[in-house]
């Protein structure tokens, strides 16, 4: 299940490299504020107790997928943001919530699935979002190139006509 989610954060990192990167940098600022706050405060609000006997009784079993939902849960607060606000283009928009869908769940298996024991009382979330930019960058700048091909072919095509 690791490297299927790793799979998908890298061809996210390719689809984000495709899209239409003309981004608001005051929006985008609001974006990262209200994520941060409201990040916070689900933080706050989940009942971490409970959600780490689940998460744990699931780690090994053939109910991993519900990992899924766990780091979909705890990252709303991060997700919901993203997707909502208007920072950017819808497209890239929705790559950007996949992105820290797919970060957060391969943070919740590293963390539920260890090698050794953590003391932590929950994933390193955030951590993990900084951690998966170096899996997704290499895809980004591959998608980046893409794009400017696709370009430079449109643009000589017109200009043949």
């Amino acid at each position: 299940m690791k490297i299927a989610v790793l799979l998908f954060v890298a061809y996210v990192g390719y689809a984000l490299g495709r899209s239409d990167l003309r981004i608001r940098p005051a929006l985008a600022a609001v974006t990262t504020l209200v994520a941060m706050i409201l990040h916070g405060l689900v933080q706050l609000a989940l009942p971490h107790d409970g959600i780490e006997r689940i998460a744990r009784a699931v780690a090994w079993s053939w109910w991993s997928p519900t990992l899924v939902v766990v780091a979909l849960v705890e990252t709303a607060g991060m997700w919901i943001p993203v997707l909502v606000l208007h920072w950017a283009a819808l497209r890239t928009r929705i790559w950007a919530a996949a992105y820290i869908k797919g970060a957060a769940t391969l943070e919740a298996f590293t963390f539920y699935q260890p090698f050794d024991a953590h003391d932590e009382p929950h994933p390193a979330y955030e951590a993990g979002l900084v951690l998966q930019l170096v899996i997704a960058s290499v895809p980004f700048v591959i998608g980046r190139i893409a794009k400017r091909r696709q370009r430079r072919a449109v643009a000589s095509q017109l200009t043949a006509s």
